[in-house]
């Protein structure tokens, strides 16, 4: 995904030149409306709504934790110790460091959400080049809301895309 979620704070910020949507939110208590502002600087993601509590669901099941519960064990400031953070550092900083070898030959930790693997690691590939490491043609248009080039090859891209693709390069050759 690219971009992030912003609650608007006393800062009053609102949809501002990178917010692709904001959601508004008022109190039952009468303090004031807030704003939940999806910003994106790239305009890459994409938000999706649904009604159907099936579908949602679903879609809760695949994610992680909850990263806006604040949870048990929250720091003050007296309770927070510089120099515990830098020994836990120093050990996940080792572990991480080892295991980033054997991340890289696994493919990575990406994953959809669909918890397919990711594909970024190809698309580099083939980026600038007339065929790719398997032998393919590599395609480039440049479409969407972005404009910007999109290097590609057809085995990489889903089923229900490739006759768009198609139909999109037959236009720019003409």
């Amino acid at each position: 995904m690219s971009g992030k979620f912003e609650f608007s704070g006393s800062d009053g910020r609102t949809l501002g030149s990178h917010g692709r949507v904001a959601f508004a939110f008022e109190p039952n208590d009468g303090s004031s409306v807030k704003e939940l502002v999806f910003d994106d600087a790239r305009n890459f993601g994409t938000v999706r709504c649904s009604s159907d509590e099936k579908e949602l669901e679903d879609k809760l099941g695949t994610l992680g934790p909850d990263i806006l519960e604040a949870g048990e064990g929250e720091l003050t400031g007296e309770e927070f110790s510089l120099k515990d953070l830098i020994e836990a550092l120093k050990g996940t900083a080792a572990t991480s460091f080892r295991a980033q070898g054997m991340t890289r030959a696994t493919g990575g930790t990406f994953r959809s959400v669909d918890g397919s693997r990711g594909k970024f690691e190809f698309q580099l590939m083939v980026y600038g080049k007339d065929v790719c490491p398997r032998g393919e043609k590599v395609e480039r248009i440049v479409e969407g809301p972005h404009g910007r080039a999109i290097w590609f090859v057809m085995s990489q891209v889903g089923e229900e895309r490739r006759e768009v693709i198609r139909r999109i390069i037959q236009e720019k050759k003409r």
